[in-house]
């Protein structure tokens, strides 16, 4: 995970767990073909969050919401 982001986090706690589940869903990642998952989209998705951070726009929150939302429904269909 990258801990630069999490860095000025003070909660240990959620980050352990956020690094825990993306090891745990890694493994199943990398079990299936990639276009399964949407790879593409998910790092499109990533790069946006992280710009709408550094640009301080508070369209960041929904974003990852909706990247939230949308690995969530892409896992349960996947299981």
């Amino acid at each position: 995970m990258n801990m630069g982001a999490g860095a000025a986090c003070a909660r240990s706690r959620l980050l352990q767990m956020i690094e825990d589940l993306v090891r745990s869903i890694d493994i199943q990642m990398r079990t299936q073909p990639s276009h399964r998952f949407g790879l593409k989209a998910s790092q499109d998705e990533h790069r946006a969050i992280v710009a709408a951070c550094r640009a301080k726009n508070a369209q960041a929150v929904a974003l990852l919401q909706a990247h939230i939302e949308h690995t969530q429904e892409t896992l349960r269909q996947a299981l």
